[in-house]
């Protein structure tokens, strides 16, 4: 980025951040007042001081009751988790002043500030969760890939809520989470409840106020949701202060003098270290001076943040380690992002454990689902990082599913000067220390030590890289302002009439900030340069589909005249390729002879190019040049679902975690498709070849070559070219030509069905003469032994409860009746519910034959309405 839109962007941040001590609004209703003179006024008075006096407590929250009886007035106030302790008390202390001017004798009343939120009433709140009032705020930028951002926007948001709810450690239910959205984009996410509330609550009033936001603020670049109880909000800038010390160690056992050649070898040794910190290891050791005077230091920034990142951390450790420890000759200072270390010995090469810092949240009320998926994803974790990535660092990143609502996700790094053997003893050692010594039952935790570090959490604390974008499509990353209009909404709890929307008009900016600041993003949009070898064409409902277009020498180029054979299918072969940006491709091209003719490469190349989704392949281009029709994919490392599932070798390497993020990723996949693209599209071939699995083993639903494209009012069509995979067909498309929704929710549920067996459906056999999976797993369901179905690669190792839950899902989803088919809405709500009681019960499955032709087995006919009364994950999408 050109220095003038740094400048342009540092301005707007701080613009933005100077209104921090203006009110955002208040909000007082007229139901009940008090006299100017009245007891109440004295005890609000006293109320209001306390809480002024209380506002430098550590955790930023305060609540207290002065009076009692009708004139007891009850009050708190909750300052921003990342604010200092004077910003707090400053913002605490205006609120206390600007309230009573706002609402001079109404008796219930709240007041937002950025910084801080103070509230007040004559009938006490604490400990409830209160969502019955809000303001809704919303930037003016939007984004131009809406459904792609608001899905990104909508995980993020779901995850910091989660940790916001587990709590921090200091008193504070409070999270801030960044998230990779393009090579020039991150998401900025924070979360904040009232401490007094539980976990079920806060994570209730967080997911209240992100289900808020699809409605007012679709494709907004910022937006915010503000409650009583809690807030939650979202930017594509930084708004938040993460650049606080974890902690750090400085014993007193040796000390040197303020004036002492020591500490000059100190200071040029700091200088040192922070004139490297921009190196692409994130790691540098150095040593100056010699003899007892010699001062030894390092440091090393978590492997996945930026080198501007790691240097802006590495100054800040090397100023705050001299204030936290100024005159200790060993010393080691903590961050998110960093950490920084010196003595008067070396310690280069050599792996420390001698001392740890302690940070713990609080425990899981389901710590055997920890200690399940946990455990063996921490070592998994290890040994990859022990072993290097290739890039000078020794770090690891690794996700397990816990539940159907939550993952882990788990961190691992050791100073890259420790050998292999080295590393993996400290990371060994870390995840002995966590939790307790029976098991893992925090909610999150980490072992730090000098030399390494094991962290996990129930939220993605790290930065996942985004796949690169395509060649020669350049993508425009801008700020937003944010809008000077915001919404006041609510619903009274006690009646079934909406509070009137309030829309409140803030005071508008002067003329010369107005003007700086349009001047700065017109100027930031010209920087986006043109695009190159794209072709622009119109087709279906007029909406624009663009793609790279290259030529056959381009592709011969890519892929070294073909030479790199990666698989082959019906329609030809599929080759690894690389971008002249040194981007991995695969290159599918399609045989004369093949069976997927033009009108299915045509119709994937308008299909993909319109598709952006972590769940789905992506299209980055096509050549068609007389007989030739090669399609250009992002390559994905691992080879598709079947390989995993049904090959001889290779079974075992799915365990029951990446089983289940294997299916909820393929639902989250078709929810899209369905819903939450721009159009909705019928995959029509859904099947375990066509699920590719990248490095995480996250899967991505390819071959649109059968796909079709459906207005969204439209519900079901019809065709006499019946084509797909024999199996997952629906009975009524392989019947009658007539397919929708609930065709793939058919495919989806022999997948699901295939994922928990280990076993093809359309080449299946059972000694007891069950003719196919369907009907096998529907006669061990009617028995009471539905885990007689689980795959034995599997070794008893998973939950008995979610596998019930997803064969539950698999049946429902295959039923012959495609209307008793749920739709992917509605299964996806089953996938993270921790409650089955109300699902709907399962019919007699498509194609069901009973193994004796003399029993007849009588359908299931009651199929129930699905509730639900649990906290759900909330999708960000348009309605």
């Amino acid at each position: 980025m050109h220095l003038p839109s740094v400048l342009c962007l540092f301005f707007l941040a701080a613009m933005f951040a100077g209104a921090a001590s203006q009110p955002l609004e208040n909000y007082c209703p007229n139901s009940t007042i008090y006299a100017p003179n009245s007891t109440y006024r004295s005890n609000l008075n006293s109320l209001l001081s306390a809480l002024a006096s209380n506002a430098t407590r550590p955790n930023g929250f305060h609540n207290s009751t002065f009076g009692g009886g009708v004139s007891a007035a009850y009050g708190l106030f909750m300052c921003r988790g990342d604010v200092s302790v004077s910003e707090c008390r400053r913002c605490v202390l205006d609120a206390g002043e600007q309230i009573l001017k706002a609402c001079p004798v109404q008796t219930d009343a709240v007041i937002w500030y950025d910084n801080c939120m103070l509230r007040y009433s004559n009938a006490s709140m604490f400990g409830r969760s209160d969502a019955s009032i809000g303001l809704i705020m919303s930037n003016t930028q939007n984004d131009s890939q809406p459904a792609r951002f608001m899905d990104s926007v909508g995980n993020t948001l779901n995850a910091v809520a989660v940790a916001a709810a587990a709590g921090d450690g200091s008193g504070r239910k409070f999270a801030t989470l960044e998230a990779n959205f393009s090579a020039f984009e991150k998401i900025y996410a924070l979360g904040q409840c009232t401490p007094d509330l539980s976990e079920l609550d806060c994570r209730s009033c967080l997911a209240s106020g992100i289900g808020q936001l699809p409605g007012c603020c679709y494709s907004a670049k910022g937006a915010r949701t503000i409650y009583p109880s809690c807030n939650v909000r979202y930017e594509v800038y930084p708004f938040y202060d993460n650049s606080k010390a974890l902690g750090n160690y400085c014993p007193d056992n040796t000390i040197y003098a303020p004036n002492s050649t020591y500490r000059s070898n100190l200071n040029s040794l700091l200088s040192a270290l922070a004139s490297n910190a921009t190196r692409p290891s994130g790691f540098y050791n150095s040593t100056v001076g010699g003899g007892d005077s010699a001062a030894y230091g390092l440091f090393m920034c978590r492997g996945d943040v930026s080198s501007s990142e790691c240097q802006a951390c590495v100054i800040d450790a090397g100023e705050q380690i001299l204030k936290a420890c100024p005159v200790q000759t060993d010393a080691v200072i903590w961050y998110n992002n960093c950490m920084l270390r010196y003595s008067n010995a070396s310690m280069f090469g050599r792996a420390d454990t001698s001392f740890k810092l302690n940070l713990t949240h609080q425990n899981s009320l389901q710590p055997r689902r920890f200690t399940v998926s946990l455990e063996s994803t921490l070592y998994r974790m290890a040994d990859i990082a022990a072993a290097g990535d290739g890039s000078g660092r020794k770090f690891a990143v690794q996700e397990a599913n816990i539940s159907a609502l939550e993952k882990i996700y788990t961190l691992g790094q050791c100073t890259p000067d420790l050998s292999k053997s080295d590393c993996l003893s400290c990371l060994t050692k870390g995840i002995s220390m966590l939790g307790t010594a029976c098991c893992y039952s925090s909610l999150g935790d980490r072992s730090v030590f000098p030399s390494c570090i094991v962290r996990y959490e129930v939220y993605p604390f790290y930065a996942s890289t985004p796949p690169p974008p395509p060649s020669l499509i350049l993508v425009q990353g801008a700020k937003g302002n944010y809008s000077s209009n915001s919404t006041m909404v609510g619903t009274n709890r006690n009646s079934s009439s909406k509070v009137p929307i309030i829309v409140a008009t803030t005071v508008p900016l002067s003329g010369i900030i107005f003007t700086t600041a349009v001047f700065c993003l017109v100027r930031m949009r010209r920087r986006v340069g043109k695009t190159n070898g794209i072709r622009l064409r119109t087709d279906v409902n007029g909406i624009s589909s663009e793609s790279s277009q290259y030529d056959f020498a381009t592709i011969q180029a890519i892929t070294n005249d073909f030479s790199y054979k990666i698989g082959r299918g019906g329609y030809g072969f599929v080759y690894k390729g690389k971008l002249p940006n040194g981007q991995d491709v695969a290159i599918k091209r399609l045989s004369r002879s093949s069976g997927q003719g033009v009108r299915e490469f045509t119709n994937e190349v308008e299909v993909v190019a319109k598709l952006q989704h972590r769940n789905l392949v992506r299209l980055l281009g096509y050549c068609s040049e007389v007989e030739e029709k090669i399609l250009v994919y992002e390559f994905v490392p691992n080879k598709s679902l079947d390989y995993f599932l049904f090959g001889q070798e290779s079974q075992y390497l799915l365990d029951w975690s990446t089983r289940y993020k294997i299916m909820e990723g393929i639902g989250r996949g078709l929810l899209y498709l369905h819903e939450d693209s721009r159009l909705r599209i019928i995959h029509r071939d859904l099947k375990a070849s066509n699920i590719l699995l990248d490095a995480n083993m996250s899967p991505k639903i390819a071959d649109f070559g059968m796909a079709r494209i459906f207005a969204f009012d439209q519900t079901i069509e019809s065709t006499n070219r019946i084509v797909g995979t024999y199996g997952y067909m629906s009975p009524e498309y392989a019947m009658h030509g007539e397919f929708s929704v609930k065709s793939d929710m058919f495919s989806f549920g022999v997948l699901i069905l295939e994922i928990i067996s280990g076993r093809k459906n359309n080449s299946f056999r059972q000694s007891n003469g069950a003719r196919d999976l369907l009907s096998y797993v529907w006669e061990q369901w009617l028995d009471g032994r539905p885990l007689e179905i689980i795959d034995p690669n599997l070794k008893g190792l998973y939950i008995v409860e979610e596998v019930i839950q997803c064969i539950h899902i698999g049946l429902v989803c295959v039923q012959e009746n495609a209307d008793q088919r749920l739709t992917i809405q509605e299964i996806m709500l089953m996938f993270t519910s921790y409650s089955s009681n109300n699902w709907p019960v399962p019919c007699e499955p498509a194609f069901y034959r009973s193994v004796n032709e003399d029993i007849h087995i009588e359908p299931i006919e009651a199929c129930q309405s699905l509730t639900f009364n649990e906290v759900s994950i909330s999708e960000l999408c348009p309605r």
